[in-house]
Parts: structure tokens; sequence; C-alpha cells
């Protein structure tokens, strides 16, 4: 009888710790030291993950969204991975066009960089900017 009480006394401790940790304002950020700065950056670079074409992917970055016409860059890759140098605390709309068998596809998708000022998981406070990589792959079905 007292074990069943004791069971039901921690099941219910866990529940509420993992509702608690779930429902938390708070983000759960893994910080990366080795990808941490001394100094806080004003630019980051936009890493953008790509499928290979023979014809190249044209990208597309936009300040803002998309609807708003507000062209940042255009370039053409032919790489998995494109990076490109931008202002931090600016959202950016991203487009890819690919050509494939005379039909084209675009993949659209949004990214807003954030910083984050890390005190304690690595050895020396540092500025990790993170929400900076955006996946512009086609869908496989």
């Amino acid at each position: 009888m007292v074990l069943r009480g004791i069971k039901r006394t921690i099941g219910g401790v866990v529940l509420f710790s993992m509702l608690t940790a779930f429902f938390s304002c708070e983000e759960f950020i893994i910080v990366d030291c080795e990808e941490c700065v001394e100094n806080e950056p004003v630019e980051v670079y936009l890493i953008m993950q790509l499928d290979i074409n023979q014809t190249g992917v044209e990208v597309s970055i936009y300040e803002g969204f998309v609807e708003d016409s507000i062209l940042f860059h255009r370039f053409t890759s032919y790489s998995e991975e494109a990076y490109y140098k931008a202002p931090m605390n600016k959202s950016y709309s991203l487009t890819a066009k690919y050509m494939i068998n005379d039909m084209t596809y675009y993949v659209v998708d949004a990214i807003t960089p954030r910083l984050v000022y890390e005190k304690e998981k690595c050895s020396e406070p540092c500025y990790f900017v993170y929400d900076r990589k955006v996946n512009l792959k086609l869908r496989k079905e």
C-alpha cells in the first residue's frame, strides 16, 4: 500500500516537472562553444542547405517577407550548402528556384537569426548566434 503511494507521488512529480519544462516561456538553446564569439556580432552568416542541381540553384534573399519584394541579394549556387553574410536582428525570407526537366520548382522558407549571451556553459562568456540555418531542399515524397 505504501509503495503504491510512493509510486503515485513520484509519477506526479515527474509529470509536473515535464509539463512545467514544456510550457515554460524560456527557449531551450544548445550552445556550441566553438561557434561562440567574444564580441557582439553585427553581421551573421546565413547558412542555406540546398539540393545539388547541374544547372545551379538560384537563391534569393529577401528582407522581411517575400511579398514585400525587398530583395537583399540573389545568387546561383552549385553546392549543397551556401553562405551569405547579412546584418543581425532582421528577418529574412529565402527562395530557391530549381529547374528540373523543363519544370520550375520553388522552395520558400524564413529565418530570424537571434543572439544569446552565454555566461556559464562555455569556458569564457561569449555570444552565440542561433536560428541562422535554413533548409531550402526539395521535399522528396
